[in-house]
């Protein structure tokens, strides 16, 4: 079966994970294209201002935020192959309608209207991954995945500076950057400007994949239209194999959700822990995967054009602290310390998802959780109110050290969550060690063994948060990675 096993992991690396890296890929460019746009007279040619563009992201990433969960439900609850694909030819459209804004309503509107339709999208995606992928080969393709956040910044800029390069920007405002020197329409050309084509492209190109996403992806492993029988198979045992006996992913499929998963899922604490660790970590790669056009543009004029180059060999802290330490008139040093930043920004949040999903055996709970964790997007409501234009003449160092500071936050919580998880993992080894065997098939079949509380339980049942759980839902057997005899990876 090993010959079969490879075929068939094979075939999901080389048809299913890069079009799903290409849906995140759209999904990335969609949500920051507003910055390209800005360096490119956005702003100017509508009548707005720079503050527009920073409210309308704190708004866009409020709403976004907020919707996580039920997004990640209804993900759950439509499936995959529906539910994405839908959402993702709608938000294309808005896209699209972003050549007609003029008003800074029209704007915030549409940024609303991505917002919502992009809120389950991450949740989604990544539960649907996890029913093709063991624990032991998911975190490896979800840094695949995950990496099209930075590609998208590559992307994005050639995509910008081919569009710049054939269509006219606006002359006239004294902050926009240079038109390479091939446009020869004239400044005030009644014809396509740039933001306009960039926006129009990028919406049909979303549009495009969507409809496309319709007839590629499978409902689930056993169903999968590129794998043969005996793969489907293999492909179906191998799931079961790697989760509990009664989680079978299988027979639950991508469109279950219980009661218990979703009260479950919000009273489980260490979601709550990560939730803080996420928000503060992912301050930077949010910020810069929105804002980084508009300030390398700010750092020197002639840097307008250029593409961030991902260096990958330096973590956060030392960008952040070059950029911090960096002289404000050393475009050079400082440019340099932001690609320095980007190349750790973008590792504290797919890990964080790896280690939910491999250590969260129910469906139905790992979709929630995925999406509770998703609201560690608030940070760019924090982002949004952290550059503001007039913090252009200080070089923004106070906002960089504001993210310092964040980032040796998160550094200690997670660091703290490592801690508590070796001693869950402790308490349970002491626990089975009073056990028969017996007890301990039970407790993994059904988890309904008597066992002694830990401090977690009593402060909740003095709390009455407990009560409130029963209340809500919260079955009295333990499921999943509540028993027992399930060990949390580290």
């Amino acid at each position: 079966m090993r010959k079969v096993n490879r075929n068939t992991v094979r075939k999901f690396d080389a048809i299913l994970l890069p079009f799903l890296a290409l849906l995140f890929l759209l999904n990335s460019l969609d949500k920051s294209n507003i910055g390209n746009a800005e360096t490119a007279g956005f702003t100017y040619d509508t009548g707005l201002s720079r503050q527009d563009i920073h409210t309308s992201m704190g708004i866009f990433f409020f709403v976004f935020v907020a919707l996580q969960p039920v997004g990640a439900a209804l993900g759950r609850r439509f499936g995959m192959r529906r539910y994405v694909p839908a959402c993702m030819s709608l938000w294309g459209l808005s896209t699209i309608l972003h050549i007609y804004v003029r008003k800074r309503w029209h704007l915030i509107v549409l940024r609303i209207m991505i917002a919502i339709l992009e809120a389950g999208f991450y949740p989604t995606t990544v539960s649907y991954m996890s029913l093709f992928y063991t624990k032991f080969e998911f975190a490896t393709r979800l840094g695949f995945f995950y990496g099209m956040t930075a590609v998208a910044g590559v992307v994005g800029g050639v995509l910008s500076w081919a569009v710049f390069s054939e269509f006219p920007g606006q002359h006239d405002d004294p902050t926009a950057p240079e038109v390479p020197p091939r446009v020869l329409r004239a400044p005030d050309s009644t014809g396509w400007k740039s933001w306009e084509v960039l926006f129009l492209i990028e919406g049909c190109m979303t549009m495009t994949v969507a409809l496309i996403g319709f007839v590629w992806l499978p409902k689930s492993a056993d169903s999968a239209w590129f794998l043969n029988g005996e793969e489907r198979a293999w492909a179906e045992s191998r799931m079961r194999a790697d989760t509990y006996p009664d989680e079978v992913k299988s027979k639950q499929g991508h469109e279950s959700l219980s009661r218990h998963d979703v009260v479950s899922a919000f009273f489980n604490y260490q979601i709550w822990h990560l939730l803080v660790c996420n928000v503060l970590s992912a301050i930077p790669a949010t910020a810069f995967g929105v804002l980084l056009p508009i300030l390398v543009k700010e750092l020197s004029p002639s840097l307008n054009l250029l593409v961030p180059i991902m260096w990958g060999l330096f973590l956060l802290l030392v960008g952040l602290t070059l950029t911090v330490l960096a002289p404000i008139d050393n475009y050079w040093l400082r440019y340099f310390s932001l690609c320095v930043l980007l190349s750790g920004s973008f590792i504290a949040s797919p890990l964080t998802v790896a280690w939910l999903a491999n250590n969260t055996p129910e469906p139905g709970k790992r979709a929630i959780l995925l999406g509770i964790n998703g609201w560690g997007n608030l940070a760019g409501v924090f982002v949004s109110v952290l550059f503001t234009p007039s913090d252009k003449k200080t070089g923004y160092v106070k906002s960089f050290s504001i993210l310092l500071v964040c980032v040796l936050a998160s550094l200690a919580g997670f660091a703290a969550f490592r801690f508590l998880i070796v001693r869950e993992n402790k308490r349970r080894r002491d626990v089975l060690r009073s056990w028969s065997d017996e007890e301990k098939e039970r407790e993994e079949l059904l988890g309904d063994v008597p066992a002694p509380d830990d401090y977690r339980m009593r402060i909740a049942r003095s709390i009455g948060l407990l009560k409130l759980a029963r209340k809500a839902g919260l079955e009295e057997d333990r499921k999943g990675d509540e028993r027992l005899t399930f060990r949390y990876d580290l």
